[in-house]
Parts: structure tokens; C-alpha cells; sequence
């Protein structure tokens, strides 16, 4: 019997040995074709991707009022945001990660004329054209039809300037962003400056506002304000745009004994309406202007002391203290000095535009529109203004706000000087005029 055990137990152990073997040479031959493979795929893949070479050029479109009715305020934004891009082209362009480079932006400016029809041809030319981007600063009623337009085409539009509740009313939007002044924030800044003053009043409003997108929605923000805050207001009828014969108005807010008032109008439109209410022996103890009225320019032309005392709002001082506002500020001066040509605060904004497109295009890394659109809408940084960032529903977004009066300096010349500065504590105020000479 032990025999025979012996003799079965050394095939059976010569056997197990074999399978063993079998197993181990199985296994080295799955580590040597995995090794192999291994390697063949390392070889392959570390060979780096060769990068596309970068385009010539960054096409971003430009519309623009060079004619026409807004040629004044058109111009200005083409003097800024060229000087803006001048400087990004200056070291080298917009980096863009996917072609390790920097890129040099192309603007190409188109003129609208003034004609929102005219806003809107150009916006589908610039589509065919193959812009990356579009920069559309001019008024709502311009920005608007031409923003329809790119939104069609998915191509980002960037507007600086104009009052936001204009631009949020026309969305919703998908690719149009703007960043400018808010109306809410004038009304809100002018009211808190007002606290220190309105029991030196009779608390009494007139509110004059022009019939047109910018005195309806000061209308709708400002009455109920002022009802909250405990002031009596007289708020006639909104004067269609054009009136030249205000007088049954002034003749009104003399019998009412309003000694506060708030004018809506351009320019030319207050100098009339200014002229009358002295011809006629109106004059409150505070007035606030929120048209045209923040260049020098304007000042002058309304003739003598006219602009004596009266507010408005500014949306940039040269106290500013952020980076980009110190650069603007060197722009702002070099065309006050060499060329007589006052940017105007809001300018501040246009400027802000270029840098807002090229702080997105490297955070996107490339020219793609939907990774553009995106990096706009998750701007975080600091313009001339102040700070840049959208709201993610609406897309808009707005700077630093305060209150500036025109006064004249010793020497005779105009300065709209600040009076009120909540969020800069840095601009320097000075006491205002009041009550008004």
C-alpha cells in the first residue's frame, strides 16, 4: 500500500508543478505584452500635440454713433476705446492659452448714423464678418435692436455707459452684457445726500421729465421714493422731447412753492428750461439735473453762470483710486490739455470695455464665443469705475457712484466739484452751494 502511495504521489506532484509553471509563464507573458503596450501608448502620447499657429488678428466689432444726432457722445466713446485698445495692442495683445500667444485685437468701427435700423444692418455685418465680439456703447434705443442681432448669432455684445435698467427692461439675454451707470443708484445717492439738507426745505419736489424712455423709468423709480421718504412732489406731465415753451410748467411750480427740483433733459433742452424759470422769478434751493450736463462743454455753452450750483451725477472723479482709473485719468487729461476735449465721466466706463473683453478672452483661452460668453458673465475685477461684475440674470452691472455740483474756481474757470461720495471715500468733497444763488 505504501508503495503504491508512493508510487501515484510523484506524477501527481510532477503534474502540479507543471500547472504551476504554466501559470507563472502566463503571468510574465500578460506583464511583458502589458509593458509593451504600456510603452507603445507612453511613446505615442508623449509626443506633444503641435500648436495651432495664432490667428493674425482678434476681430471685435465696433457700432458706434459718429453722425447723426449722437455724434457728440459717439465720438467720445470712439476716442476711448480705441485709446483702450491701443494700450492692449501696446504690450503684445489678449494672451490666449490655446495657441501659447498673445493675440492683437482688430477693432473695426461701423458708424449707425444715429439710426437704430442702421444699428441693426450693421450688427448682421459684423456676423458675416466673424467677430468675436461686439462693443455697442450708445444709447438703449441703439443698443437694443443691434443686441437682438448678435443674440441670434450667439456672438457676445458688451455695452458700457448706459443707465442699466434700460438695457435689463429689453432682455432677457443670453450673449448681451452691459455695465454702466445705475438709475437707482443716482436716485438713491442724490436722496441720501438730500437727508442733510431737506429740513432747511419745505420738503416740496417738482419733478420735470421728458417723455421718453430715460424720464419714464426715472418716473417709475423716483415718485414712489420720494413718497416713502415723506417729500410732497408735483409731477406733471412728462413734456414730450423737443418742447421749447415751458412757462405754464414754471408758472405751476412757482404756485406749488417747490423748492426742490429734479429736471430730466439734454443739454440745450435745460438751458431753455433754466432760462425761463429765472426769467420768470423760479428759482428752488436745490436743483438736480440728470441729462446732459457732465462735460465742460455743456457747461459753457448754456452762457454766463447758468450752471451755477446745479447737481448732477458722476459716475468717474480723478480721486478715483483704482489702477485703471489712474491710467484713464492720464487719458482724460492728455485730451483735456493737447486737444480741449472733455471725455466726460462716463467715458470711464467706455474705456473699462476693452479690458473687460480681454480679462474673458484669457480666461476663456481661446476665440470660441460660447467660452467668451461665459468668462463674461463670471467677470470679477476692478475697472475705472470700480468694480466689473454681471448679474447672472439680468447681465448687467454697475460702478461707484457720486454727486458732483458745478461750481467756478477762483480764477473763473467751471469745475464740477464733488459733494457727496458714499462708496469712494478717497474723491475729496467739498461743501456744496445751497441754497442756490
Amino acid at each position: 500500500m505504501k508503495g503504491i502511495a508512493r508510487g501515484n504521489g510523484m506524477p501527481c506532484c510532477r503534474s502540479a508543478i507543471t500547472k504551476v509553471q504554466g501559470a507563472v509563464i502566463a503571468i510574465i507573458a500578460i506583464i511583458i505584452v502589458a509593458a509593451l503596450v504600456s510603452g507603445i501608448y507612453y511613446y505615442y502620447t508623449s509626443i506633444p500635440t503641435p500648436t495651432p499657429p495664432p490667428p493674425e488678428k482678434i476681430k471685435i466689432g465696433m457700432i458706434a454713433s459718429l453722425s447723426g444726432g449722437l455724434a457728440t457722445v459717439g465720438r467720445l466713446q470712439k476716442i476711448t476705446i480705441e485709446e483702450a485698445v491701443k494700450m492692449i495692442n501696446s504690450e503684445g495683445g489678449v494672451f490666449l492659452k490655446q495657441y501659447q500667444a498673445k493675440v492683437p485685437i482688430e477693432l473695426i468701427i461701423y458708424d449707425d448714423e444715429s439710426n437704430p435700423a442702421r444699428a441693426t444692418e450693421l450688427a448682421g455685418r459684423l456676423a458675416a464678418e466673424g467677430v468675436v465680439a461686439v462693443i455697442c456703447c450708445s444709447y438703449a434705443h441703439i443698443v437694443t435692436p443691434a443686441a437682438k442681432v448678435t443674440e441670434r448669432y450667439g456672438i457676445p455684445l458688451l455695452n458700457g455707459g448706459t443707465p442699466i435698467e434700460f438695457v435689463a427692461a429689453a432682455g432677457p439675454w443670453n450673449y448681451t452684457w452691459s455695465y454702466g451707470m445705475s438709475y437707482k443708484k443716482i436716485i438713491d445717492d442724490f436722496l441720501a445726500f438730500l437727508e442733510g439738507y431737506k429740513n432747511r426745505t419745505n420738503m416740496k419736489f417738482a419733478v420735470i421729465l421728458s417723455d421718453d424712455i430715460i424720464g419714464r423709468t426715472q418716473k417709475t423709480l423716483l415718485v414712489p421714493e420720494l413718497e416713502k421718504r415723506g417729500y410732497s412732489a408735483f409731477v406733471p406731465d412728462l413734456y414730450p422731447p423737443g418742447t421749447t415753451d415751458f412757462t405754464a410748467l414754471i408758472t405751476k411750480m412757482k404756485e406749488e412753492k417747490c423748492e426742490i427740483l429734479w429736471m430730466h433733459g439734454t443739454a440745450p433742452t435745460f438751458a431753455t428750461f433754466w432760462r425761463q424759470c429765472l426769467a420768470l422769478g423760479y428759482k428752488p434751493k436745490i436743483i438736480y439735473q440728470s441729462g446732459g450736463l457732465a462735460r465742460l462743454e455743456e457747461v459753457q455753452a448754456l452762457g454766463g453762470d447758468l450752471a451755477l450750483g446745479v447737481i448732477t451725477f458722476l459716475c468717474w472723479h480723478y480721486d478715483y483710486p483704482f489702477p485703471m482709473s489712474k491710467t484713464f485719468r492720464e487719458i482724460w487729461t492728455k485730451y483735456l490739455v493737447e486737444k480741449n476735449i472733455d471725455l466726460s465721466p462716463v467715458a470711464a466706463y467706455y474705456f473699462t470695455v476693452p479690458f473687460i473683453l480681454k480679462d474673458a478672452l484669457e480666461r476663456a483661452g481661446s476665440l470660441d464665443r460660447e467660452a467668451l460668453n461665459k468668462a463674461i458673465g463670471e467677470t470679477k475685477m476692478i475697472g475705472a469705475p470700480g468694480p466689473v461684475s454681471f448679474d447672472s440674470v439680468t447681465h448687467v452691472g454697475t460702478g461707484y457712484m457720486c454727486l458732483g455740483q458745478w461750481m467756478k474756481t477762483e480764477y473763473g474757470t467751471w469745475i464740477l466739484q464733488p459733494i457727496w461720495s458714499k462708496e469712494v471715500p478717497e474723491v475729496k468733497t467739498v461743501e456744496p452751494i445751497f441754497p442756490l444763488p
